[in-house]
Order: C-alpha cells, then sequence, then structure tokens
C-alpha cells in the first residue's frame, strides 16, 4: 500500500501542480492533505482550491482554514479589512465562493482512519490543542503527541520541514510543505509512505518547479505573495522574519499601518522582496 502525504500548499497552484504529477507516476492507493491549502498567493485561490475539490483525497483543516472560517463568521472583527498585514488573507476571502467556504467550515480537524495495513490519525499541527509544534529536536513535544493518539501513525504538517521521527512507539510523519518551504530547499515538498512487511517505509520527495511562473503571477504591490516567495528561494522562514521585526517595532499585534508599510518599504529597497 502506498500513500500520498501533502501538507501546506498555502495557495502554490504551480507546486501543488508539479507534486501531483510526480504523486501520478506512483502506484497510489490513497491521498491525505494536511491543510494550509490556501492564502499566501491568492491569485491562484480558486484553482488551487478546485483542484483540491477535485482530488480523492482525506483532507483536515489547518491554521489558514480556521483563519477563514472565524473570517466568515466574524469572529475576528473588522481585523482583515482593517490592518494590511491581514492582506493576503483578505484577497483570498474575496476569492472565495459561499460553497468554497462551507466546504472549509466542514473540514475536521482530526480524522483517524483504518486501512487493509494500518491505522492512523491525521492532523495539522498536533493532536492536542495548545501543544508545542512537532519539530525533530523536541522531543518532549513528540512524545506528548505520540501518546496523545491511539494509532501508530500520525501525519503533521505546519512546521513546512520534513520530519520522520519515532516516539513513544508511534510513528510520526510530516511531508514538509507543497507551497513554501523552509528547509533550505526549493523543491516542493511531499512524502510517499509504503507499508512493507508491517513497517511504514517513507520517502520524502522534493520536486523542482518554475519559480519563474509563480514569480511573474505575483502583482508588484503584492507584498506578502513576494515574501513568501522570498521564503521559498532562500529555503528560510521570511514571513516569521518580517512579522516579527515589525512586532519588535510597534510592540503590539496586529501591527498599525503605517508601520507595516514603511517595513516593506525598506525590504524593497534592501533588495528583499
Amino acid at each position: 500500500m502506498t500513500v500520498a502525504i501533502l501538507s501546506d500548499i498555502h495557495g502554490n497552484l504551480p507546486a501543488l501542480e508539479a507534486v501531483l504529477a510526480d504523486a501520478a507516476r506512483e502506484p497510489v492507493d490513497h491521498m491525505m492533505i494536511l491543510g494550509d491549502i490556501l492564502t499566501d498567493f491568492p491569485q491562484f485561490t480558486a484553482e488551487t482550491l478546485r483542484l483540491v475539490r477535485s482530488l480523492p483525497a482525506y483532507v483536515v483543516r489547518g491554521n489558514r482554514e480556521d483563519y477563514i472560517a472565524d473570517h466568515t463568521a466574524g469572529r475576528d472583527g473588522d481585523d482583515w479589512e482593517r490592518y494590511a498585514s491581514f492582506a493576503g488573507n483578505l484577497e483570498t476571502f474575496r476569492r472565495l465562493s459561499a460553497a468554497d467556504l462551507a466546504w472549509i467550515d466542514a473540514l475536521p480537524v482530526q480524522l483517524a482512519l483504518t486501512f487493509r495495513d494500518f491505522s492512523c490519525r491525521m492532523v495539522h499541527d498536533a493532536p492536542v490543542s495548545g501543544s508545542e509544534p512537532l519539530k525533530a529536536q523536541n522531543k518532549r513535544a513528540l512524545r506528548r503527541a505520540a501518546r496523545a493518539v491511539r494509532e501508530p501513525l500520525l501525519f503533521c504538517g505546519h512546521t513546512h520541514r520534513p520530519m520522520v521521527e519515532r516516539a513513544a512507539g508511534k510513528w510520526l510523519v510530516n511531508p514538509g510543505s507543497v507551497g513554501v518551504n523552509f528547509d533550505g530547499t526549493r523543491g516542493a515538498r511531499y512524502a510517499l509512505l509504503r507499508w512493507e512487511d508491517g513497517e511504514p517505509r517513507v520517502e520524502t520527495r522534493s520536486v523542482p518547479y518554475d519559480l519563474a511562473v509563480l514569480r511573474a503571477s505575483c502583482a508588484p504591490d503584492d507584498s506578502w505573495a513576494r515574501v513568501c516567495l522570498r521564503s521559498i528561494e532562500t529555503g528560510k522562514n521570511c514571513n516569521l522574519e518580517l512579522i516579527r521585526e515589525a512586532q519588535k517595532r510597534a510592540g503590539c499585534w496586529p501591527v498599525p499601518n503605517d508601520i507595516w508599510n514603511a517595513l516593506l518599504r525598506e525590504w524593497r529597497t534592501e533588495g528583499k522582496i
């Protein structure tokens, strides 16, 4: 049995298409998508969601789907309209149909699945709310997550870095990010799990795709998408770097527009975006 595991697409349609083309060359029996389907490249919103919804895949929601669901329900007030730092989320939201929003709202937070050869649990970040991020170096968090589930396999995303770890007698697998990778490589990441002789064999893959297509699709004034593009090009979390610097200057979150926009102008002047 072979399972394709995808996570953290973030609206990067060219990367998703490259991953699906690569996976199509394998005898894949099942596909799993671990959330964060949209938001960072809003120009591809409709096409990305249409493609994901057409797949015979098991899907759970990520924090980006939570953001969209919260905005739909009015739980975040008018922050997206008031603050420039949420421009990418707002533009994504505006491109979603009522049917899209209903589909996103209905996504489960977790899925427990049983197949012929094994059982597993799908989550985006961690199976316990408020847990520390599941990173290879954070052994305590890995043990806590493993003990929180009954299934021998836990599939998780969110960190944008591939991981295959064993803790408390369980396997924890992160396929990395399809859309915005933070592991030092430029490719679109996903994983193939093959169940062989009663054991999981995990292969994490990095699939090349044409960044020029993605770069050309980003409008000159879409600063957030260009920061995401910078993250892909460098393999570093430039998004978090920007947010932390903005928060440091403002001393709060959300960041006032004058501080946010001034920082973006600095980054453009310095050639960062």
